[in-house]
């Protein structure tokens, strides 16, 4: 187990590093204001891309050709650059457990894909979840480009937004600022109702 965990943090740094690597310094990062941080909850990857989203559609319903263009791509942008880091993790993922599957061979040479050990099933397990959402994101951003409508492509760039979140574990913004509210007391959008005594 503890290897499996090793394998799984060096994925992750390789994640890091990657998405570190792709941004071009002249790009201009994306930057969720301080006032609207709240809503969009952490400002990780699905929110900063949740909040070009956002500008880009505001953008277009005004008719603000410039702005549309521009927002649109930092989208393209954020898509390009979370397919590549992801695709360069799979890799060192895929490496990783090819190099633990040879070893545990190595012990049994009669070994069969159902007698290796349970770490290295479950990292099989792993790894073939993961491509499988690689795949799905590679798919939507494709059709993202290739669309020329409107509405398709915010459509197609909602279910982006869900196949990273679902990657990263986060739960959908507006229910997790609802949630939190909650617990604090009060609700956005709604009326703060006097306790009754």
């Amino acid at each position: 187990m503890k290897k499996l965990t090793l394998a799984a943090l060096l994925a992750l740094a390789g994640l890091v590093i990657a998405a570190d690597q792709n941004q071009p310094p002249s790009k201009e990062p994306v930057s969720i204001p301080e006032p609207l941080q709240e809503y969009y909850y952490t400002g990780l990857e699905p929110e900063k891309l949740a909040y070009c989203i956002d500008l880009w559609y505001d953008a277009a319903l005004k008719g603000d050709k410039g702005k549309s263009a521009k927002y649109e791509q930092m989208i393209d942008d954020i898509l390009r650059g979370d397919l590549d880091s992801t695709r360069q993790a799979l890799s060192l993922f895929a490496r990783q457990l090819d190099q633990r599957q040879q070893a545990e061979i190595a012990l049994d040479s009669t070994i069969l894909n159902d007698k290796f050990s349970p770490e290295v099933i479950e990292a099989q397990e792993l790894y073939g979840r993961e491509w499988d959402s690689y795949k799905a994101k590679a798919k939507i951003a494709g059709t993202i480009q290739s669309s020329a409508s409107f509405s398709n492509k915010y459509r197609l760039m909602s279910d982006y937004i869900e196949v990273l979140r679902r990657d990263v574990g986060l739960p959908k913004l507006k229910y997790a600022a609802i949630q939190l509210k909650s617990a604090q007391g009060t609700v956005p959008g709604e009326k703060t109702k006097p306790l009754s005594k």
